[in-house]
């Protein structure tokens, strides 16, 4: 089994569908943004879109997404890079027995531009590509540990990939506070189509 890095070609009459694997979820998830230096973008509105604080010792339940300032590439483990292959990506290792769940968001400047998401306003279209990886982090948190379709794999279709590959660019608006956001939307199997996930 491979984790899906973007949204391949299909059918369109394969079902879209998630299946339970039978792997944890993240409840209660604790979100702690971190910045790969002072000069990104955007730091202070993202924080309103997710939390700020320090970064705590990993549990179960904490996700970190990595935000790295523009003209930072940044590599996965099978060598594909940010703004080529993916607009961003989440990921787990285990430290002292704790599965650490994290995000990589590149800046979506740059060579990102145009290619991860349909909305003029680059601020836009990184939030809809933080909303991506956050929600597909919580229903399918370990899915870069997963060699078969089994635990630790959790929510997850083998064809189209996990709960936001499904839907892919297709972005909505959300308010959060006095704030309005652009996000994602995500995979619904009970109203068998994309959604916005609150």
């Amino acid at each position: 089994m491979t984790a899906a890095k973007g949204t391949p070609f299909v059918s369109p009459a394969a079902s879209k569908t998630l299946t339970y694997f039978g792997g944890p979820v993240l409840t209660n998830t604790y979100v702690v943004p971190a910045y790969w230096n002072s000069s990104v973008s955007y730091q202070s509105n993202l924080n309103g879109l997710f939390s700020a604080g320090k970064l705590p010792a990993p549990t179960a339940h904490a996700y970190y997404p990595v935000h790295f300032n523009a003209g930072v590439s940044v590599s996965d483990t099978g060598g594909a890079k940010s703004c080529v292959t993916w607009c961003a990506h989440h990921g787990t290792y285990t430290r002292n027995g704790v599965n650490v769940n994290y995000g990589i968001i590149p800046d979506q400047g740059g060579s990102c531009s145009g290619g991860c998401g349909s909305n003029a306003q680059r601020f836009n279209n990184l939030t809809s590509v933080a909303s991506h990886e956050l929600v597909e982090a919580t229903t399918d948190p370990a899915v870069g540990l997963a060699t078969t379709y089994a635990p630790p794999l959790v929510w997850y279709n083998k064809t189209y990939g996990e709960i936001g590959d499904i839907c892919n660019a297709q972005q909505a608006t959300i308010t959060v506070g006095a704030a309005s956001y652009v996000v994602q939307t995500e995979w619904s199997n009970a109203s068998n189509a994309c959604k916005v996930v609150r």
